[in-house]
């Protein structure tokens, strides 16, 4: 669950679902004076809250939440109300954490781009080796242009240096054009665009990962597979965070597979939604985080691969979408992405 520190609202329920408490955080983000105003104001809210509060007596749901939406001084107000067990099967009650939309999404914002960062760290470390090669090679045609312009050239007869020259300078504008690529493609990773809602192409969105994800690729020796759509599959929403959070799962997707490993991915656009399948993932990713059955995870795993994968789901969540893990052959799991085709698109 969430660190009351970061000011949550807390409610503590009976086991027959009934309200037993609400501090002041509570009372206040729910625009409320006191217990009995929450209560009155939850009560409209029962035919959500208590199926949800069912599910968590068995013991394959610890933790679940609740969307609600509330008026509060006249304006509506978006509320989150982060579900868990007191106890082992809930007989002593239930809690929830409740945080609004503007709280969430500036956690979200932090915990995202820590994520991120960690996940640029692991890529930048195998990319910077990468980008020796192409330097070094640049250096050693330099060293040769430099000798047969000092007449210096050893073995080579002299008719022939303008167009050992001319050889040598190609090399070095290839490997420069070469060095150029891996750099961008780095750099259009770290660079945060506004918090704007667009259109774009989840295929190409996805390509673009991989290519960045080439070299940790390469070094950890877990290729994709990519299968992509014959056509466009066209989204609208934030395109950073989506990229943040896909790049994330993809990195974490990787956790623990033997080296040698293969995945398959595909896009498609299927029954008005866009599809992500990622098939033979991994035991670092993790299902309950991924799926909403376990809820937030621990608090001082704030910034592992964890924290990162419930923020990534959030943001999915976020724009309409779900993420599904299910058993796939011979073990490995499946993970599908889903997310709502641009308008334009569907149809």
């Amino acid at each position: 669950m969430l660190d009351p520190a970061l000011d949550v609202g807390l409610l503590l329920f009976r086991p027959d679902g009934a309200l037993d408490f609400a501090n002041g955080r509570a009372q206040a983000l729910f625009g409320c004076k006191d217990m009995h105003e929450v209560e009155q104001r939850l009560d409209g809210a029962r035919e959500r809250l208590t199926p949800a509060l069912k599910r968590l007596i068995p013991k394959s749901h610890l933790q679940g939440f609740v969307d609600l939406e509330t008026t509060v001084e006249g304006r509506p107000r978006s509320l989150r109300l982060e579900l868990s067990r007191v106890g082992d099967t809930g007989s002593e009650g239930f809690l929830a954490v409740v945080t609004d939309e503007d709280t969430m999404r500036a956690l979200e914002t932090d915990l995202r781009l820590a994520t991120h960062l960690r996940g640029l760290s692991r890529v930048s470390l195998a990319t910077s080796h990468d980008i020796r090669t192409p330097l070094h090679t640049a250096v050693l045609y330099l060293e040769l242009l430099r000798s047969t312009l000092s007449g210096k050239s050893p073995g080579k007869s002299e008719a022939n240096t303008p167009e050992r020259q001319e050889q040598y300078v190609d090399v070095i504008a290839s490997e420069v054009q070469r060095l150029e690529r891996m750099l961008e493609t780095l750099l259009s990773q770290t660079r945060l665009a506004e918090a704007t809602t667009e259109r774009f192409d989840l295929l190409e969105t996805i390509r673009d990962l991989l290519a960045f994800l080439e070299p940790h690729c390469r070094r950890t020796r877990v290729q994709f597979l990519l299968k992509p759509a014959d056509s466009p599959v066209v989204i609208e929403g934030n395109k950073d965070s989506l990229r943040h959070a896909l790049l994330h799962i993809l990195i974490t997707s990787t956790e623990g597979c033997p080296a040698g490993s293969e995945m398959d991915l595909s896009v498609a656009a299927v029954d008005a939604k866009a599809a992500v399948v990622l098939r033979g993932v991994g035991p670092g990713l993790s299902a309950e985080i991924l799926d909403g059955s376990g809820g937030a995870p621990p608090t001082q795993r704030a910034f592992g691969p964890e924290r990162g994968l419930y923020v990534a789901r959030r943001v999915v969540e976020r724009h309409g979408g779900s993420i599904k893990v299910r058993s796939g052959a011979k073990g490995a799991p499946t993970l599908e992405i889903q997310l709502p085709l641009a308008a334009a698109e569907v149809g």
